[in-house]
């Protein structure tokens, strides 16, 4: 009996001893090839994606670069809790995120450098996460920027139409799927997280094996016809979630609900664009399809402006100027996307908002948005460098003025 046993513990190590040595072996050339990594991804309290502080991996999108995560899990240099330099905190998608280019060529890391070459005490931080609309944004800086330790002292949101309209709605962007931040008819985000049980196993391996999370993200992929700039790829757990009460001086914000219901609803049944406001100077674009599209967008741009708008008033009765910069798209927008636009420069003129809509020096996104010269997607290295000398002329006057009055805001 004991033979038998033996005969058949011998003869499945011989079968798993090889196949163990194999994955090893190809483990350690998708590393060292900087073909996948382990999942940089986290979710902070369940609630927004951001990466894994310290992680790094290899893009191999538009410009192959190895993007290295700082100590807070953003591709930036690492943030300071020194307390005393002014504090400008971008937040913004793959469009600020920039991790086709190096993070000293970012147009964050630029705006530091001509600053403090002005002698300016500042410390720009970047916690951009690609894939990502205003509503993720938002609960990001409401949830995880109060216990991060960096001073903040100005706000600037990086707004990219082109995406955040799509990703700010259940109905015209990737939802419903496992993760995603939408908005609700008042602008409030309402989170959705809904993991199979095979989900959360292929999540917890791909976390320690870059060979799991290359075979996972291909397949992904090829299922949904998506690529890698397109999906976030880490997910939370179940359920919906609302987040409400005040800016983040508040004690105990944010609150967390139980369950956000209008988002339930809404993901079943997108509202109507005039469901949750009146207003007439929204006309209808015949362009858009599908049908029905057009007054979801409509919808889209109006939880978009509301929840600007609140963030911006929440961010002042804290004492923290806010700030947005409009960044131009690569190609054309629908009407909706250039009404948002048009809506916050006339905030901003109206005085109610602080507003910057980039230019790139009106140069062709084949310069600024091109590694190859030919296909369009974010920014290049000249690009960043068009958008840190707008921001440079923008910024030092309101910093050099929000110093003069304490950094307590315009």
């Amino acid at each position: 009996m004991s033979d038998g046993r033996t005969s058949v513990g011998v003869r499945v190590a011989a079968v798993l001893i090889p196949v163990v040595l194999v994955l090893g072996l190809l483990e350690t050339v998708v590393r060292v090839t900087g073909l996948s990594s382990t999942n940089h991804r986290m979710v902070h309290e369940g609630l927004v994606v951001k990466g894994r502080p310290g992680s790094s991996y290899v893009n191999n999108a538009e410009n192959r670069n190895v993007v290295r995560l700082n100590n807070r899990g953003f591709h930036d240099r690492d943030w300071s809790t020194r307390g005393d330099a002014y504090g400008i905190l971008f937040f913004g998608d793959s469009m600020t995120e920039g991790i086709q280019v190096a993070v000293d060529s970012l147009f964050t890391s630029r705006l530091e450098d001509r600053l403090r070459a002005t002698g300016l005490d500042v410390d720009v931080m970047n916690a951009a996460v690609s894939a990502t609309g205003t509503g993720h944004q938002y609960l990001l800086w409401k949830t995880y920027i109060p216990d991060s330790g960096v001073r903040v002292d100005r706000i600037v949101l990086c707004l990219f139409p082109q995406n955040d309209l799509k990703n700010n709605h259940v109905g015209i962007g990737k939802g419903p799927e496992s993760y995603g931040v939408y908005l609700g008819p008042d602008g409030t985000p309402w989170v959705q997280r809904e993991e199979p049980f095979a989900q959360t196993i292929a999540r917890r391996v791909t976390n320690y094996s870059a060979l799991a999370n290359l075979v996972y993200t291909r397949l992904h992929y090829l299922r949904t016809g998506t690529g890698a700039d397109d999906e976030i790829a880490i997910l939370g757990a179940p359920g919906e979630t609302r987040i409400s009460g005040g800016g983040p001086a508040d004690e105990g914000a944010p609150e967390v609900a139980r369950r956000h219901e209008e988002g339930a609803d809404e993901r079943r049944h997108p509202d109507p664009a005039g469901s949750d406001e009146a207003d007439g100077s929204v006309r209808r674009h015949p362009d858009l399809a599908p049908a029905g599209a057009d007054s979801l967008w409509a919808d889209a741009m109006r939880r978009t402006l509301r929840l600007i708008r609140r963030w911006n008033e929440e961010a002042r009765a804290a004492g923290i100027a806010f700030s947005v910069a409009i960044i131009p798209s690569t190609d054309e927008n629908n009407f909706y996307e250039n009404e948002l636009s048009r809506r916050l420069v006339a905030d901003a003129e109206a005085g109610r908002l602080d507003v910057l809509a980039l230019t790139l020096g009106g140069r062709s996104p084949v310069k600024t948005n091109s590694f190859d010269g030919e296909s369009v997607g974010h920014l290049n290295y000249a690009g960043h460098r068009l958008v840190a000398e707008e921001l440079y002329e923008w910024s030092a006057p309101r910093v050099l003025t929000d110093a003069e009055e304490g950094g307590e805001g315009e």
